[in-house]
């Protein structure tokens, strides 16, 4: 049986729920299951029409087939969480024995193309850790000690038909108390919202 998607929920098909493994090196989930929460899937259903809601600009779109990484809370959402039970799932659906996960398109943070090319479908942009020193300046022209660089990061993902003035590759600042941290693609990266990114170096 075929199913569809209602206005602004796609259907996911992932792997496992929960990531129980790094390598070689086995992990229990079961100890902080929200830090393992499986992040990425692929679209079996995207909506008929999408709607922006005032927490979440919606800039990009997806199709059947796309690779897509989420929030956490796609999976890690419970209706019923009884002790010493299993979880009943809130976004869990099963057609014919089948898995499917019910997300709203705001909460896809990207997707992923076929030549490896990242697109984000909020208006954010991801961004790689900066690593190395980070040595500023003054007005003047004189050096100034090392700074941090929490609030710096390089540019790996900006939506696709927004215009910005910053380029995948850009070194960029941020305003830190706007930014999410996810392990996604392998590594720790960055989620801000375009509107937080500052300036470019």
């Amino acid at each position: 049986m075929e199913i569809q998607s209602t206005v602004n929920n796609c259907l996911v098909i992932i792997e496992k729920r929960y990531q129980d493994q790094n390598g070689l090196i086995k992990i229990d989930p079961t100890w902080r299951p929200e830090e393992f929460a499986t992040l990425e899937g692929v679209i079996h259903s995207a909506p008929v029409r999408v709607e922006n809601d005032r927490h979440r600009e919606v800039v990009g779109t997806v199709k059947k087939g796309d690779k897509v990484i989420f929030s956490y809370g796609v999976i890690y959402d419970f209706a019923e969480q009884p002790d010493g039970d299993t979880p009943v799932y809130k976004n869990l659906v099963v057609v014919d024995s089948k898995e499917y996960w019910k997300l709203d398109i705001g909460e896809i943070f990207c997707k992923i193309t076929e030549a490896g090319e990242i697109i984000m479908i909020t208006d954010h942009v991801l961004l790689d850790l900066f690593h190395g020193e980070y040595i500023g300046k003054s007005e003047s022209g004189l050096i100034l000690p090392q700074q941090k660089t929490d609030h710096l990061g390089i540019v790996k993902g900006i939506p696709e038909d927004k215009k910005l003035s910053v380029r995948v590759g850009d070194t960029v600042c941020f305003e830190p108390k706007f930014a999410q941290r996810y392990n996604i693609l392998g590594q720790e990266h960055i989620i801000v919202p375009s509107r937080r990114v500052l300036a470019k170096l």
